[in-house]
């Protein structure tokens, strides 16, 4: 009896640690990364492949979960920034909470990003940018142009320092779209600490 007992909770346990994501809900924070848990990303569902998990999406911005893939190979599960009827201003953010024994003091922000605009048009744009919201202070912000060249898929970043326990970040993916056949795409966002 005390055999088979034990037999069964070893195969509970295998089962429950070996198949995580079975078992995962949606909550944000602390995934570890580089090697072991010497750095956390706080952003969750940043490759965008879980329904209503951690981004919401307004104004016409639309979460794309197959079809189109950004750049021809990484991913098709992304944002997407595009005008979507009359909606010219989509957005995309996420509320990040620090938990207050967080001690580090590096921190970075990244994406991989695709711009297409046949328009080659300035008027078109997406700005990401990572707020304070706790003091209301951006840390971070970069600007895409539908003018400029496009980024093809490149990981992009900001970095800044400081501490941060307890403070709630915003990440904010606001376009300016005015054409139908622009795209700005975005995927894999991370908020790390380090």
């Amino acid at each position: 009896m005390k055999k088979t007992l034990f037999t069964f909770l070893l195969a509970v346990l295998v089962c429950t640690t070996a198949v995580p994501s079975a078992f995962a809900t949606c909550q944000q924070g602390g995934i570890c990364h580089f090697g072991g848990c010497t750095s956390y990303d706080y952003a969750y569902n940043g490759g965008f492949t879980e329904a209503n998990c951690g981004w919401s999406f307004y104004n016409g911005a639309i979460w794309n979960t197959s079809g189109n893939t950004m750049c021809s190979y990484v991913a098709d599960h992304y944002a997407r920034f595009t005008k979507n009827g009359t909606q010219t201003n989509p957005l995309v953010r996420q509320y990040v909470t620090i938990p207050g024994t967080e001690t580090k003091t590096h921190w970075a922000a990244s994406w991989n990003i695709e711009v297409l605009d046949p328009n080659v048009s300035a008027s078109n744009t997406l700005t990401i940018s990572v707020v304070d919201t706790t003091t209301s202070t951006t840390v971070g912000s970069m600007t895409y142009y539908g003018n400029g060249t496009n980024p093809d898929c490149r990981q992009d970043s900001f970095f800044w320092t400081g501490t941060f326990s307890n403070h709630t970040f915003e990440i904010r993916m606001q376009g300016s779209v005015q054409n139908t056949n622009t795209d700005f795409r975005v995927t894999n966002v991370q908020l790390i600490s380090y």
